[in-house]
C-alpha cells in the first residue's frame, strides 16, 4: 500500500530502526539477504505502491530512499535517546497521521517483519522491545502506552 509521504518517513524510519537494530553485528548472516529484501520490499510498497523491482530505476529510488530512512534511524540513534522511547515516538506520529486502514496496513506489515527478523537473525529477545511499544497500533487511532 503507497503511504502519503508523511506516513511513509515514519513507517520507513520505523522498519529501517527495526532492521537496524536487529541487523547489528549480522551482515555476513545466512539470512541477511533474505531480511534486506523483506525491508526493501516494505519500503517499494510504502513509498511506490508496488513491490521491490530489480530494474535500474527501482535500485536507484531504494538507494535514495534507504539513504533518507538510515539517516534518520542514525539520528534518532545518536540523540541517546532510549530506543524504546524513539519507537513509541514514531509509532504515535503514525497513529496521528494515519487513517484507519493505513494504521492496520501498518500494524500488519510491522509485526509480521519484526517475528521475520527475529527469526531470521535469532534474536527473539528484541521482539518485546518493538511489539510492546510500535505498531501495539490501537485502531482506534491511539498508540498504546509501553
Amino acid at each position: 500500500m503507497k503511504l502519503n509521504d508523511n506516513i511513509a518517513t515514519d513507517f520507513g524510519s520505523l522498519v529501517t530502526l527495526a532492521f537496524m537494530t536487529f541487523a547489528d553485528s549480522e551482515d555476513d548472516s545466512v539470512d541477511f539477504d533474505s531480511m534486506e529484501m523483506e525491508l526493501f520490499n516494505i519500503i517499494s510498497e510504502i513509498k511506490s505502491g508496488k513491490p521491490y523491482g530489480t530494474d535500474y530505476f527501482s535500485q536507484k529510488m531504494m538507494v535514495i530512499y534507504l539513504q533518507s530512512f538510515t539517516t534518520g534511524a542514525v539520528a534518532y540513534q545518536s540523540s541517546q535517546i532510549p530506543l524504546q522511547a524513539i519507537i513509541k515516538k514514531l509509532a504515535q506520529e503514525i497513529v496521528d497521521k494515519s487513517t484507519h486502514a493505513e494504521r492496520e496496513y501498518c500494524r500488519t506489515v510491522f509485526n509480521d517483519f519484526i517475528q521475520k527478523l527475529s527469526i531470521g537473525f535469532n534474536k527473539p529477545y528484541l521482539v518485546s522491545m518493538f511489539s510492546s511499544c510500535a505498531i501495539s497500533l490501537d485502531l482506534r487511532g491511539k498508540s498504546k502506552s509501553c
